[in-house]
């Protein structure tokens, strides 16, 4: 394999799991979301009919209608999220499916956890020049495992 082709596999992994990374912080935010559209349905309150305020309501629908507002944005949020978490997974049975499980477990780490590269090698034991060489070799090698629709259809040959 040349270097102009092993770098080509490099990025093409990077673009990959730094689209996971996103689709991570999507997902946290979406259920963030999700759950805040569900407790605005909840906080709101009936009419209370026991006493007599109005004749006549203007907007007599306005509070189910909000509820059921509420409701639907949660759901629709929610599923977005569930689509993201389903991408992640996809992403982490992917990584699991790499030859060296190191390799496998620092992409994990950065890309998926949201640890810096100074972080992973202080847990892994490894040095900032030792963390470069094993990142390259596994974004390299995630390239035979990532998903062939994430893959850029057309490499420029020589």
């Amino acid at each position: 394999m040349d270097e102009e082709y092993r770098q080509y596999r490099i990025d093409q992994a990077h673009e990959w799991l730094s689209k996971v990374r996103r689709i991570v912080e999507c997902e946290k935010s979406m259920r963030v979301a999700a759950d805040t559209q569900y407790e605005l349905a909840d906080g709101l309150r009936g009419l209370d009919y026991s006493r007599v305020q109005v004749t006549v309501s203007p907007t007599p629908d306005a509070i189910p209608d909000a509820v059921i507002a509420h409701e639907e944005a949660g759901d629709s949020l929610s599923a977005i999220a569930d689509n993201a978490r389903e991408r992640i997974e996809q992403a982490l049975n992917a990584l699991s499916k790499m030859e060296d499980p190191v390799e496998a477990n620092v992409l994990t780490m950065h890309y998926i956890e949201f640890r810096k590269w100074e972080q992973v090698c202080h847990e892994t034991g490894y040095t900032m020049d030792g963390m470069a060489k094993l990142r390259k070799r596994a974004l390299s090698n995630a390239y035979d495992i990532m998903p062939h629709e994430e893959r850029d259809p057309q490499y420029k040959a020589l």
